[in-house]
């Protein structure tokens, strides 16, 4: 595919003003995506801005991840393995403390965007990929990150059997049950997805979300304020 030198430029700019793009600047990341996924320069120049850490901006990183990945060039395996693999901390430490805050997959910031760079690995649809993808899979030792893994597998696969059989065979035993997890699509009856939700927690019990917490109001004081001000003067 010839490349659009042009497409270049505005990328570049668009990840390099330290900024979230707009919508309107989404839609010209994938207009130029098209037009540039021979591009091997800007793949290089995209991966620099990957490496750029500390991360700051959390969403940003996850769209640049998300263009390296729309990329589909080969050469871009080794660099999402390498991201995914690295041991230090990628996220800025007062965002990864506000994204460490707990929710229903326990996943801070840096975690949150190796799952997704082992999304976009898998997504490329190389062999090399796909086997990296699988060795994600059955090695991270972060969970999050396997289990985002073990859905892309699936997902780029078509979730067909034999993907789900060859994650069956080769993921740890405690992970098995995250292989065929139910999978919200645009296209899906939102009634069938909640029956799948349904039917896997009926299958893993375990597995269930805790029930929200309510927490009552406290009663109100029937002291005056002038009985708590002499209180609290005490």
């Amino acid at each position: 595919m010839p490349q659009d030198p042009s497409s270049r430029p505005r990328l570049l700019t668009i990840f390099s003003n330290g900024r979230l793009p707009s919508l309107a600047q989404v839609e010209v990341i994938r207009e130029r995506i098209a037009h540039a996924r021979d591009d091997y320069h800007l793949l290089e120049r995209l991966t620099k801005e990957l490496w750029a850490l500390p991360i700051r901006d959390i969403s940003r990183h996850r769209l640049l991840l998300s263009t390296i990945g729309e990329l589909k060039n080969p050469q871009a395996v080794g660099t999402l393995v390498k991201f995914i693999w690295h041991e230090g901390e990628i996220v800025a430490r007062g965002d990864h403390e506000r994204y460490s805050q707990p929710c229903s997959f326990e996943a801070d910031g840096g975690e949150m965007l190796r799952a997704r760079a082992a999304e976009m690995l898998s997504y490329l649809g190389s062999h090399e990929a796909a086997d990296a993808t699988l060795n994600i899979a059955t090695r991270h030792p972060t969970a999050f990150v396997r289990a985002a893994a073990i859905d892309a597998h699936m997902f780029n696969a078509g979730d067909s059997p034999e993907a789900a059989a060859q994650l069956r065979s080769c993921v740890d035993p405690n992970d098995v049950w995250r292989v065929g997890l139910p999978r919200m699509t645009r296209d899906m009856d939102p009634e069938k997805f909640e029956k799948a939700i349904l039917a896997f927690h009926a299958k893993y019990p375990e597995e269930q979300p805790p029930a929200p917490r309510h927490h009552k109001p406290p009663a109100p004081d029937g002291r005056s304020w002038y009985a708590l001000r002499r209180e609290g003067e005490a």
